[in-house]
């Protein structure tokens, strides 16, 4: 078996279908899904952000906010209710990952938006 070598054009290819992916996952993150799937969508979310930032600059804002709406509607609207705890380590574990390669300040972000709520 003969190992192909890596070119401009391969890295290229894998960085859209990368984009492509992050997408996909990104918009079907807000649809019902089982609990342990939601965990492992945001882990994997923030890994990637850890490991290719340069493929999630363009999710990054998008994502944090996500991160947040989740953790504090499971915190919050959640208080009656059974809390979800692999969601909110999930999201704890992404959010982790995230900060590796981004962060925001207080004045660009949540810590304004949440002390607003």
């Amino acid at each position: 078996m003969s190992v192909e070598p890596l070119n401009s054009g391969h890295v290229v290819q894998r960085s859209h279908r990368t984009k492509s992916l992050v997408g996909d996952i990104r918009k079907n993150v807000h649809y019902p899904l089982p609990t342990s799937v939601r965990a492992a969508i945001f882990n994997l979310l923030g890994k990637l952000c850890e490991l290719y930032p340069e493929v999630m600059t363009c999710h990054y804002e998008r994502l944090i906010d996500i991160y947040m709406r989740t953790l504090q509607s499971e915190m919050v609207t959640k208080a009656k209710k059974k809390l979800e705890m692999p969601v909110i380590a999930g999201v704890l574990r992404g959010l982790r990952s995230y900060l590796v390669n981004f962060s925001q300040s207080a004045e660009e972000g949540w810590a304004e938006r949440i002390l607003l709520v």
